[in-house]
């Protein structure tokens, strides 16, 4: 990190002054001159941005051993990192920010992550899927319920999760009781928010069944279809979701040692800026048709805003 702090500390000089570090060889001018072409100076800040012919995102250049490991805290152990695994973690981090060895540093990281330890041991074998093709978001949301859960201060015991089979999109919505009633409100929250779907796919539990629910999909205009008693692997995007969620939600319980339904936003938050393998983006990308801001990069962007007289360049 040394090392490539002190090559990095060139740069930002040379486009400052203009000027090579003193008893800077020829061969390490070369080296600065060729990455002041790969990296933008902004307001101070060094961004990497990859070759003149074909840039990439502006990616804040990390110099410091102490900003990496705030950077792998923040996109892995705190509630909204989620605990995700290294390639999701290591495409979090390199959508911001740059460094080199951002893989070998979150794989230490992560290796050394009591929380994972624990549940890589409770690791179990996903079900078949069977592939639903949809083409557009809000074409098909599949709802499932994960519980009961050990009983919160708030008096919950179950989690509603609705799931967009275009966009891999994702809400959960703690609930009391798997009574008709709670899971009917919650379907109300997610089409007032985000417009009704065109089809809902869910299990054969009566929560999803009675009139209730039956009356909602009519309100809207909302096809619903079921799943077979004996494949409920047919919803397989939310199968896969709630095997993701309890992972996630047990690390964070077990390591803040609060009610789960805390950490329900966090949780679901995670898995919406996580790329996902099928298409190559995040569900949040493909819902706003932007990457998500991170919570240290609105940080530092209020403290230059605040400071900028002091560190104006």
């Amino acid at each position: 990190m040394e090392d490539f702090a002190e090559r990095m500390a060139a740069v930002v000089n040379y486009k400052r002054t203009g000027e090579h570090k003193p008893g800077w060889g020829k061969n390490k001018q070369k080296t600065t001159l060729n990455q002041c072409n790969t990296h933008v100076l902004r307001g101070g800040v060094l961004y990497y941005r990859g070759s003149v012919k074909n840039p990439g995102p502006l990616r804040e250049v990390i110099t410091t051993v102490e900003r990496v490991q705030e950077i792998l805290r923040h996109n892995h152990s705190v509630p909204m990192g989620g605990h995700s695994g290294v390639t999701a973690t290591v495409k979090k981090i390199s959508k911001h920010y740059w460094w080199n060895g951002i893989q070998r540093d979150v794989e230490a990281f992560i290796s050394t992550c009591e929380a994972c330890q624990c549940f890589e041991k409770l690791k179990t074998q996903a079900p078949t899927l069977k592939q639903i093709v949809v083409v557009e978001p809000l074409e098909l949301v599949g709802i499932d319920l994960i519980g009961p859960l050990p009983l919160t201060n708030q008096g919950h015991r179950y989690v509603l999760t609705m799931t967009d089979y275009f966009t891999k999109w994702v809400d959960m919505y703690p609930l009391a009781t798997k009574e008709a009633k709670g899971v009917c409100s919650a379907i109300k929250t997610f089409i007032t928010r985000w417009g009704a779907p065109k089809r809902i796919l869910s299990d054969q539990g009566k929560e999803f069944v009675n009139q209730l629910n039956k009356e909602v999909c009519n309100m809207f205009g909302i096809r619903r279809s079921v799943t077979s008693a004996y494949h409920p692997q047919c919803n397989g995007l939310d199968e896969r979701t709630n095997q993701t969620f309890k992972t996630r939600l047990g690390k964070l319980v077990d390591e803040h040692g609060l009610g789960w339904d805390t950490f329900l936003d966090d949780v679901a938050y995670s898995l919406r800026i996580q790329d996902q393998a099928s298409t190559k983006f995040s569900p949040f990308f493909f819902m706003f048709g932007r990457h998500p801001r991170q919570m240290l990069q609105l940080c530092s962007f209020l403290w230059a805003v605040l400071f900028a007289d002091t560190f104006s360049v």
